[in-house]
């Protein structure tokens, strides 16, 4: 063999290309190397017999077998059927969807070991190895995956197959090249399974020549390699400008990346997940061109499917039921509508969201496969859902087609005629990729595990078996690639690249994002049968390698550059902090190294200054404005008071009990969600007894057991009948809980069997407890008349009445309430009213409804007046909120003096933390809190 080292100086493609001659093979590591080599020889090239591959390519150039090999999804259904009872629960294996990310472990530990010299057939001999000291369950581990690989082995064999973790034995290898020159382009690590190769490379009559970029390399022990950054750095005859920006997160460094480009000049930004994160939508077309490969997840298409197969997938968990949370999810993509019904526009999407958040308003969780029956049971008319009914209807029909399936050729029957692509793509995937070809080669490729008999029983994998194949399918396709096609040449000035892709390549500017630690370099993996020392001991790929690997190829990119960017943030809480190798940098190059003082981009400015699409300008604005860490301004939480137009020409507001306390409590919240009418839109519907829905079962069930109308009592006595029949009282609850108003309300999972089984019990107990407690001791040998809630208002109720008044500038203002109590009990010498709760209690709304019911019309009951909580779960009356005399007066004053405060004022923010959340996705206290401070 041949080693070959340059200076940094030199550019590694340019001199690998001046060692190309007739009969060359060049090996590079990543295809995109490759094929810019390629295109750099092309203008010179003169018919010469010159390959262009990779280390990769190459390997499986060579390794070939008499068998075609299984891939992906082919090699774990293989692998999942020949898995035993004992073996599935040994490894916590239930279903096919568990073994998916045990089996890729599985398979890409064996592809190591097979790529270490080592035979995966002979396995079980590393029990015997003294060696790795194996603990026990990793001995039994091997003893149980070799046994698995056996039967993987044959089956494959059976049925016409092979696996390149079983490549030949390399004695019997026939290498198709003689007298062929084969370079290798600036590779750091070389398994054993490559040296092994080049070796009978070399001794096939080639020249095995190895180039590389400023490595010192040890000939006599290769492929060992040294790199010393400190002793590159001070031989650099021109060194780069580095600077460091810290930042406080991942959108600030990437507003900040934005605010320090230079039109004029090329960067490059190095982020391996920049597409995936939501900042690469700052890059206007006129700075960063669109990557010319899209993920296909990305298409309209893909996540139509992915829509169909959330609805698909909730059948395996409730049968029959659609959380509605997936339709508010998905369907606020305008597409999607648009596909099932025609003429769809902005005015038929804004209907139609309002209909679903109308169910999410009224806590419904679910939409019935059977659709048609929902809506004709909805306390709501019919008439009010005009487009979730027909969408949910075409949507259901899919979902049934599907759980219908049986096999892959069924799949593809459903995509040529209910599910055509023709029909589900957009117009831009139709005409700008090559989604069509794609789609279909990928369905032939996925059909083909049925057609060569991998698998011949669905049924046997998948339960329910069409969702299993539908989810399968996703899987399946989701990584492959469309191919972007530009209208124009694009001229932007950036371009995004990874590690991977660029390490052998050279940049002028370079812009180095998401500079943390576990991602640059990567976090070590978990441990999956052998730890890093056992690794190491078997000449298997360690982390220790692969972080050596990044840091060469990391300091060979930034050394190669003129001008560096290096952004990161520390975030403590989350456990993010600068990468190490931003550490190491610093220290090497200390003297040269510029690190900006921190600084923050608000926000807000930015959208403020967004006056068109070119983000270049817009940031140039921000600069020259000098929007760089303003100081909070508490004002803009404050809205401004117009009494005109707040209180309209007769100053009145109507109030109830939970607008007043949130007049009191959150001007601010109560401006926003009362007077303007914003309501937050319930769009994440958890299945699980929320408080506001258990507080409506509640009160539903203590109005089936006392009853809507007014009812005279001699004594308390006369009322034993009915609170001593236990079970009448549970089987009260268990009817309200099928009723029509509760049916889609109630959570289809093990909620519901704790509602039944438990929570009813304690409602009938709670029930009987407020009886025996509080009833029969406080009404013994009294008649009394018990008012209970009603459904709908009574007349008395409906009517507003006038609680209290203030003057501001020389104008009335009034404050008129109305409400409903849980219950009422009127004696001939006292009135007491009991509100039920099953959480938290605040005195205020006792208050409310004793001055709505008696204390406005005759003030002269306050002496008899009695008021209470009755805390449901607890059983037992709250004694720590009660009414007295100076609470009545002061819970009066506290409102004319709010309502003063807002006149004069504005409305603030809440001033306590426990009211600053109120409403939080409306008034955001996450943003607000800061703010709040300044008053």
């Amino acid at each position: 063999m041949k080693f070959i080292t340059i200076s940094f100086a030199q550019n590694i493609l340019d001199a690998a290309l001046k060692y190309a001659c007739d009969r060359c093979i060049m090996i590079f590591p990543t295809r995109v190397s490759a094929n810019l080599a390629r295109l750099a020889y092309e203008p010179n090239w003169h018919f010469e017999d010159i390959t262009f591959t990779t280390m990769e390519d190459i390997k499986s150039a060579l390794l070939t077998s008499e068998l075609p090999q299984l891939e992906d999804e082919k090699r774990l259904l293989a692998l999942y059927q020949v898995l035993s009872n004992e073996d599935r629960e040994y490894f916590h294996l239930p279903s096919y969807n568990d073994v998916v990310a045990w089996g890729n472990n599985f398979f890409q530990f064996l592809q190591e070991y097979s790529d270490a010299g080592c035979d995966v057939n002979e396995l079980a001999q590393l029990i015997d190895k003294s060696e790795l000291y194996l603990r026990q369950w990793q001995e039994q581990h091997i003893s149980r995956i070799a046994q698995i690989l056996q039967r993987y082995h044959e089956l494959i064999r059976e049925l016409g197959f092979d696996d390149r973790i079983f490549h030949p034995p390399l004695e019997q290898l026939s290498i198709p090249y003689q007298n062929y020159r084969i370079i290798l382009v600036n590779q750091f690590y070389y398994s054993q399974l490559e040296q092994d190769l080049l070796s009978c490379l070399e001794q096939s009559q080639n020249e095995v020549w190895l180039l590389y970029h400023n490595l010192d390399v040890d000939e006599s022990n290769w492929p060992k390699t040294d790199f010393d950054p400190a002793k590159c750095y001070q031989n650099l005859s021109e060194k780069p400008k580095i600077s460091v920006y810290r930042c406080d997160n991942e959108e600030q460094h990437a507003l900040w990346l934005l605010a320090t480009l230079d039109p004029e000049e090329h960067t490059i930004i190095i982020d391996n997940q920049f597409w995936q994160k939501d900042y690469s939508g700052w890059f206007s077309p006129s700075l960063l061109s669109p990557p010319r490969q899209i993920p296909i997840k990305r298409s309209c298409w893909y996540k139509f499917l992915a829509f169909l197969n959330e609805l698909v997938q909730s059948q395996t968990h409730t049968p029959g039921f659609v959380p509605l949370s997936i339709l508010i999810k998905h369907l606020q993509d305008q597409r999607f509508p648009a596909l099932l019904l025609d003429e769809w526009d902005a005015e038929r999407q804004d209907k139609l969201l309002r209909e679903l958040f109308r169910l999410s308003d009224k806590e419904v969780l679910y939409l019935d496969l059977d659709c048609e029956a929902q809506f004709n049971r909805l306390v709501d008319p019919k008439s009010s859902y005009e487009f979730l009914p027909r969408i949910a209807q075409k949507l259901f029909a899919m979902v049934n087609e599907i759980l219908n399936l049986k096999s892959t050729k069924g799949l593809a029957q459903l995509f040529a005629e209910l599910l055509e692509p023709q029909k589900l793509c957009s117009a831009d995937e139709l005409s700008k990729t090559d989604i069509l070809p794609q789609i279909w080669t990928a369905m032939a490729n996925f059909c083909a595990v049925e057609e060569l008999g991998i698998v011949k029983d669905w049924e046997a994998i998948f339960s329910p078996c069409g969702a299993g194949i539908f989810s399968l399918w996703l899987d399946f396709v989701k990584s492959t690639a469309l191919h972007y096609q530009a209208q124009e040449p694009s001229s932007a000035s950036c371009e995004v690249s990874n590690l991977l892709d660029a390490r052998n390549r050279r940049f002028e500017h370079l812009a180095f994002l998401q500079m943390e630690e576990g991602l640059l370099p990567q976090a070590p993996l978990a441990v999956w049968l052998l730890n890093e020392s056992q690794r190491a001991t078997l000449g298997l790929i360690t982390y220790e390698t692969i972080r050596a690997w990044e840091r060469y190829y990391f300091f060979r990119l930034v050394f190669c550059a003129r001008r560096v960017d290096l952004f990161c943030y520390r975030n403590s809480a989350k456990g993010i902090e600068p990468s190490s190798l931003v550490g190491e940098l610093k220290e090497l190059v200390a003297t040269d190294l510029s690190e900006p003082p921190t600084m923050k981009i608000p926000f807000q400015n930015v959208f403020q200054s967004w006056q068109d699409l070119h983000m270049h300008p817009l940031l140039q604005r921000i600069k020259a404005a000098g929007f760089f860490q303003l100081p909070a301004d508490s004002s803009f939480w404050t809205i401004p008071a117009d009494p005109q137009r707040d209180f309209g020409t007769e100053h009145i507001i109507k109030q109830s009990s939970y607008e007043l306390s949130l007049l009191i409590n959150n001007p601010f919240a109560w401006y926003v969600s009362v007077k303007s009418g914003l309501k937050p839109r319930k769009a994440e519907l958890t299945e699980n007894i929320s408080p506001s829905l258990f507080g409506s079962l509640m009160h539903a069930y203590f109005a089936e057991i006392l009853g809507e109308v007014p009812s005279k009592h001699a004594s308390p006595q006369s009322l034993a009948p009915l609170f001593e029949n236990d079970e009448a009282l549970r089987l009260a609850l268990q009817q309200i809980i099928q009723s029509q108003e509760f049916y889609y309300k109630i959570p289809k999972n093990y909620n519901e069997e704790f509602l039944s089984a438990i929570i009813s019990a304690c409602l009938a107990d709670s029930l009987q407890e407020f009886y025996h407690r509080f009833l029969r001791l406080r009404l013994a040998n009294q008649s009394f008349t018990l008012l209970p809630e009603r459904r709908y208002m009574s007349e008395e109720e409906l009517d507003y009445k006038k609680l209290c008044e203030t003057e501001y500038e020389g104008q009335s203002y009034q404050v008129y309430i109305r409400g409903r109590a849980d219950l009422r009990i009127e004696t001939p010498s006292t009135r007491i009213i009991l509100d039920f709760k099953t959480g938290s209690a605040h005195e205020e709304q006792l208050m409310f409804y004793e001055w709505f019911y008696y204390l406005i019309n005759d003030p002269s009951l306050q002496g008899r007046i009695s008021s209470y909580f009755w805390q449901i779960l607890d059983m037992h009356i709250d004694s720590e909120h009660t009414v007295n005399d100076e609470k009545r007066a002061k819970y009066l004053a506290t409102i004319v003096d709010s309502l003063n405060t807002c006149l004069a004022s504005g409305y603030k923010i809440a001033e306590k933390s426990q009211y600053k959340r109120i409403l939080q996705p409306i008034t955001r206290s996450d943003i607000y809190l800061e703010g709040a401070s300044h008053d």
